[in-house]
């Protein structure tokens, strides 16, 4: 009998010592208490991720979004010169070819589509905007439209804009094929362009002003001397020129 009340007294004594510090004991039971809370609360949260719209899932399908805006621009920028480009609005499109919120397309594009593309993004996804900036379009050497800064590569592709729409406008058979263009920045014979025909008058100016806008040495092209009188016609070559 004394055994049993030994072996009790000596458990009693051994808890005691195990649970010596209230603070302790009481330590050990928020432990295991918050253990279980945040196992609810690590429950809880993957079922918020569940039903969140902006959750990981949403992410994803910004990221969708945004590639086939990325993907139209990069299938509708063909051009030949800058008249085969046009700016569209962009600025929710984070991509490399949207500075100053606007990329380039090519003239052609279907527009509507391009529309409804962008319309997708900016509708499903969180829109952080763009600095606003100047931005001019431009047809790089790669033969892609571009919505550039107008950096040290703009005026070169301007002036190689100009001598291919000249070389792509001056064929003739006979003298009545061309007609002479003022110039206010290309000179080709006292300020005259000499082309066929059937040459663009509008897009004529519109590259030669754009060229005269950047303000080229005059040494280079940029050096209008005024009309002289040039006689127009049809070179042995074919092509149109301007002969004094």
């Amino acid at each position: 009998m004394k055994r049993v009340f030994l072996t009790i007294g000596l458990s009693v004594a051994l808890l005691g010592v195990a649970c010596d510090s209230k603070e302790q004991c009481v330590a050990d039971c928020d432990s295991q208490g918050s253990s279980g809370s945040t196992s609810a609360g690590e429950s809880g949260s993957g079922s918020d991720e569940g039903t969140d719209g902006s959750s990981g899932g949403g992410s994803l399908q910004c990221d969708e979004h945004a590639a086939n805006v990325s993907q139209f621009v990069e299938e509708n920028g063909d051009c030949e010169t800058v008249l085969d480009c046009v700016e569209v609005e962009a600025i929710c499109y984070s991509g490399v070819e949207s500075p100053c919120g606007l990329v380039g397309l090519s003239a052609s594009a279907d527009l509507d589509a391009w529309e409804s593309v962008y319309g997708e993004l900016t509708s499903n996804c969180e829109c952080e905007g763009a600095n606003a900036c100047g931005s001019v379009v431009m047809c790089n050497d790669e033969q892609q439209c571009e919505s550039s800064f107008g950096d040290e590569a703009y005026c070169p592709s301007i002036e190689q804009d100009v001598q291919t729409f000249l070389a792509a406008n001056r064929e003739c058979t006979v003298d009545e094929d061309c007609v002479a263009l003022e110039s206010i920045c290309y000179v080709d014979d006292c300020s005259v362009v000499a082309v066929n025909v059937d040459t663009d008058a509008a897009d004529w100016e519109r590259l030669d002003q754009l060229l005269w806008d950047c303000d080229v040495p005059a040494e280079s092209v940029c050096n209008f001397v005024g009309e002289c009188g040039p006689t127009i016609g049809c070179g042995d070559d074919g092509q149109c020129e301007a002969v004094f």
